[in-house]
């Protein structure tokens, strides 16, 4: 769930310094769906959602997942 109304960006990758690679959402109704390629099985990705239309708000807190073996 989240409150941001437009697009977005999620940001992510393995290490909590570094989250480089972008991925677009737009949010419907308080459900944000983005899809994430090519990642690793059995990885812990971080990741944080920053509002795309105004770039000075602030992000999100920093959450993560862990990718699920083959």
């Amino acid at each position: 769930k989240t409150e941001l109304l437009t697009a977005c960006d999620v940001y992510y990758g393995t290490k909590i310094t570094a989250m480089f690679n972008t991925e677009e959402g737009t949010p419907v109704a308080g459900d944000l769906s983005v899809e994430l390629t090519g990642l690793t099985a059995s990885t812990k990705y971080y990741f944080y959602i920053k509002d795309k239309l105004d770039p000075k708000s602030a992000r999100t807190g920093i959450y993560s997942f862990e990718t699920t073996a083959v």
